[in-house]
């Protein structure tokens, strides 16, 4: 019986040992941005949510939406056109201006993702967000990418997804 334990004990280490630690991959990778619901009331009356990806009060984009505390995220697909809806919150000013998304892959390719002449600036806010753009994206690759979000050629904020290989 012994002998088992110390096998089981053994076939464990080993398991764990070569099991991939984030903790020990490279510092320079970019942890996945943090998801965040955001509640809304849909044209029908029922309450529901957004489930957002980004920096929360500063840049995000939905990634789903559902009942309240039964969304649903939408994933990511590479070489797949989806549509999605940016939300910023921020001064008229820091708002005003052309938008830009810069994609940087996993091995460092960069590539424009999205391109809006403006943003749909509101007098009140929309969702509670100053600001709103609907969108379409579409990624090349999968994998892990940094998005740095530019208004009038300036760094806003980013954001990092992962994005599904195509099944």
């Amino acid at each position: 019986m012994k002998k088992v334990y110390m096998l089981i004990s053994i076939v464990f280490l080993l398991l764990v040992g070569c099991s991939k630690d984030v903790s020990t991959q490279d510092p320079n990778t970019p942890k996945l941005s943090s998801t965040f619901n955001y509640p809304v009331t849909f044209g029908d009356g029922k309450k529901g949510e957004y489930i957002l990806i980004g920096e929360k009060d500063k840049v995000a984009f939905q990634i789903g939406s559902g009942e309240k505390d039964k969304g649903v995220v939408n994933p990511i697909v590479e070489g797949q056109t989806d549509k999605y809806m940016w939300y910023f919150w921020g001064t008229d000013e820091e708002l005003k201006g052309k938008m830009k998304v810069e994609g940087i892959s996993e091995n460092g390719k960069k590539e424009t993702v999205l391109t809006a002449s403006s943003l749909g600036i509101s007098t009140s806010p929309i969702e509670g967000a100053n600001a709103t753009l609907p969108s379409i994206m579409v990624f090349s690759k999968p994998g892990k990418w940094k998005l740095n979000v530019y208004i009038a050629n300036k760094l806003f904020g980013n954001i990092v997804i992962y994005v599904e290989p195509k099944s």
